[in-house]
């Protein structure tokens, strides 16, 4: 099955998988539960280079913590900042020791996204379910390359449950830990969108920092 999914459908599978909260997936307007667009904004930190590359040939996936994909702090008051502080980070563990000079850039970038295409990974609902399917396959919860591949099981197994992707995922990921100004003893560790598709993001601007 593909294309996007009707209301009888996304119900049908809320009620089966009981793991979406509707204020979270579904956005209802009135009786006719009439959907509106996801509009998200984020910022990928990186080498000023490699920024002219992205710019001109589009953005690679790459794997974290919530799967693999193109991975944005999602538009905060420090969503600029964590992403100088990413590229910081990377530029010391040598990610852009092959580039002349390493100067930083920062990607403001959009997204638009029907509700259907978006999964909040933090939902105590989502949660629960991965907990369940991590049992299941024994994941080591000390192994990162385990964990992400226990995000894209999660999420690949609910795709075909609904029968239709999952364009953009929402979860939360560890400050780069030259960042000692964010207060995450207050707000918890930072958002971060995850897309598969590398398509999605639509480049608003790019900052470069000297």
């Amino acid at each position: 099955m593909s294309g996007p999914l009707t209301q009888s459908q996304v119900d049908s599978q809320v009620s089966h998988w009981n793991v979406y909260r509707p204020s979270n997936i579904l956005i209802l307007q009135s009786k006719e539960k009439k959907r509106k667009m996801e509009y998200l904004e984020g910022s990928h930190g990186t080498s000023s280079r490699r920024a002219d590359q992205i710019k001109k040939e589009g953005f690679r996936v790459s794997t974290g913590r919530g799967g693999t994909g193109v991975y944005f702090w999602r538009k905060s008051a420090y969503y600029r900042e964590l992403a100088i502080a990413w590229f910081k980070q990377e530029e010391l563990e040598g990610r852009f020791s092959r580039e002349p000079k390493s100067a930083c850039a920062v990607i403001y970038v959009e997204m638009v996204v029907s509700p259907d295409q978006y999964l909040d990974l933090e939902d105590p609902d989502v949660k629960d379910k991965i907990d369940a399917l991590s049992k299941q396959k024994n994941i080591n919860a000390n192994n990162s390359r385990e964990i992400a591949s226990l995000y894209g099981l999660f999420v690949g197994e609910l795709e075909k449950e609904l029968g239709a992707a999952i364009v953009v995922t929402i979860i939360r990921v560890a400050p780069p830990k030259n960042f000692l100004e964010y207060p995450i003893r207050m707000l918890g560790a930072p958002l971060c969108f995850i897309t598969r598709d590398p398509s999605v993001p639509r480049i608003s601007r790019i900052e470069k920092i000297n």
